[in-house]
């Protein structure tokens, strides 16, 4: 019990020399939820139409005279 009593003097100590930099470090991670949170609000959903690939024709047609791909790879 000794380390955490030491170590709660400590911070307490820090805590007091330094009170507008601890108010800061509460105050700015809830400033950033509730901006998230707004512009969460603010944003608007769009819903669309379901897409079904399973059944549509994605096939690759690979021609079988390839001389001119060779010229353009080069």
């Amino acid at each position: 019990m000794g380390q955490f009593s030491a170590l709660f003097t400590k911070n307490w100590i820090l805590y007091k020399r330094g009170w507008v930099g601890s108010v800061f470090e509460i105050l700015i991670p809830i400033i950033f939820v509730v901006f998230v949170v707004v512009v969460r609000k603010l944003a608007t959903v769009t819903d669309y139409a379901q897409t079904q690939f399973v059944g549509n024709n994605l096939t690759f047609i690979v021609p079988n005279n390839l001389t001119m791909y060779s010229q353009a790879i080069r």
